[in-house]
């Protein structure tokens, strides 16, 4: 059975600054076989698509660029919910995003993630981070030699946490440049 979509209110606020080359594109939307990849990982498990774009998956949705009443505008590297509220986060961030800037989106979205939950990323580069497992990788191309990217599916082992085992904060991991 579903679990109860929990509301959430985000503040108003000004919107975030958006470049125009983050602006939503049709061409970056997922074709059926990997919205159905993701459907069906998703379903019965309370969900956060981060940089979620035009696309419906997920019981909450986060994007830059909000499509919708039921996307939260919020930035991939500072994910306004609380430590281990979702059952699995997924997205498909920026592939142009600079080498230094890649980690704290992957970051985010385990300590949003809830232990023994999982974290499905569409990325051209390999996240890690020391709470999650890599249990599954699929290589992606749409297309004859078109871009090759990898959805790669994450355990959540245990939270993101410090050299002192204190769980970290999102303020905190956000400063630790």
């Amino acid at each position: 059975m579903k679990k109860h979509v929990q509301k959430f209110l985000i503040e108003d606020k000004e919107p975030l600054p958006i470049s125009q080359h983050l602006r939503f594109r049709k061409s970056w939307r997922w074709n059926d076989e990997v919205t159905d990849f993701f459907r069906e990982r998703i379903t019965n498990k309370y969900s956060l698509h981060v940089c979620c774009g035009q696309s419906e998956l997920g019981d909450v949705r986060l994007d830059l660029d909000p499509s919708s009443k039921r996307t939260h505008e919020g930035d991939m590297s500072d994910i306004p919910f609380s430590i281990n509220t979702f059952d699995i986060v997924f997205g498909d961030w920026p592939w142009k995003m600079n080498f230094y800037k890649r980690w704290k989106p992957f970051y985010e979205m385990a300590r949003v993630c809830k232990v023994d939950g999982h974290i499905i990323v569409n990325a051209t580069w390999m996240p890690y981070a020391e709470s999650t497992l890599l249990e599954e990788t699929y290589l992606r191309c749409d297309s004859p030699f078109g871009t090759i990217s990898a959805i790669l599916v994450y355990r959540k082992l245990d939270d993101l946490k410090d050299k002192k085992h204190r769980v970290l904060t999102s303020k905190e991991l956000m400063n630790s440049d």
